[in-house]
Order: C-alpha cells, then structure tokens, then sequence
C-alpha cells in the first residue's frame, strides 16, 4: 500500500541521514561528506530540511556564488512551497555563468509556483532559443519538458488574460 511504502522511503532517508552523520563524525574535514549529509537532510522532512538550509546558509556565507549550493538551496525552497526564494536562488546560480543548462527551466518552474505564467513562459520559450542556438545545453528530455511547460503555462495564462478581458467587457447588471 502507499502507506506502508512512505513509511519504508522513511526508514530509508533516516537510515542514510544516520549513516552520513556517522562519516561526518568520522572524517569531519571531508567536503564530499558533509555535502553528502546536506543532501540527505534536504530530503527529509521539516526538520530534517531545516537542518540542510542551515548548513547551506553556512557554505554559501563562505561561497556565496557555488553554483551548486545555490542550485541545491534553490530545490530545497522548492520542496518547502517556497517558489521566490527558489526563483532568487536559480537566478544567482544561472548569474554566475557556471550553472547547469536546466537551471533556467528550473527558474522558469519557480516563476510559475509564485504566479508569473506569463513570465515562466518567457523563460521556457528562451531556454529553447537558446538551446537552438546552441548556447544551452538541454537534454532531449529538457527540451520536451521546456515544450510542455510552454503549452501549459501558455494555456493557463491565457485563460487567465481571456477570464480577464470577459469579466472587464461585461456589462454590468445595472447597463
């Protein structure tokens, strides 16, 4: 049942949160662990995630423009309902030049969870350009989703602007 498989995903994710806290006690130096053990927090649950936002708020005070930390603070922002602060968090990363070629598909997603459709299909239609151009390196998959995303969003803001315009140019009851 779906029950008792999220109880086992539980037991799983506490399990390897435990066994990276252990080889952090072990080898507290190694960089490689501890951004192992901030990536077990964050995909655990609230607290767990409040755990790995600490210790990325700590590695990006030292490193404030790893595009990797700003990407993982980003989705973890994501994870938590919290699309501006991703939205902040993948336009850093994609201003340091060094972000992955999905970062822009993933700002255009966090422009969608704060409402912006609009822009979000801005971003997905320049994420395709660029990919056609040969600037932006999308996978295959990247470049359906990018398509899809843009049909979607379109759909919904268009609606939107269409349930807009309707409610505007109706007359009112006393005309």
């Amino acid at each position: 049942t779906l029950s008792s498989s999220s109880a086992a995903s539980d037991v799983y994710k506490r399990q390897a949160i435990d066994h990276a806290r252990t080889a952090v006690e072990q080898d507290p130096d190694n960089e490689q662990l501890q951004k192992l053990l901030t990536t077990t927090l964050a995909a655990g649950n609230r607290d767990q995630q409040g755990q790995a936002l600490l210790r990325l708020d700590k590695s990006l005070s030292i490193t404030p423009n790893d595009p990797q930390l700003l990407m993982q603070r980003g989705y973890l922002y994501s994870r938590q309902e919290e699309p501006a602060k991703a939205l902040q968090d993948f336009r850093a990363a994609r201003a340091t030049g060094e972000a992955p070629a999905g970062a822009m598909l993933d700002e255009g997603y966090a422009l969608a969870g704060t409402g912006d459709n609009r822009g979000a299909v801005r971003t997905f239609k320049e994420a395709i350009d660029l990919d056609d151009a040969g600037t932006a390196k999308l996978t295959p998959g990247q470049r359906e989703n990018a398509r899809s995303a843009v049909s979607g969003y379109a759909r919904e803001w268009g609606a939107i602007v269409s349930m807009g315009c309707l409610l505007y140019t109706s007359p009112s009851p006393r005309d």
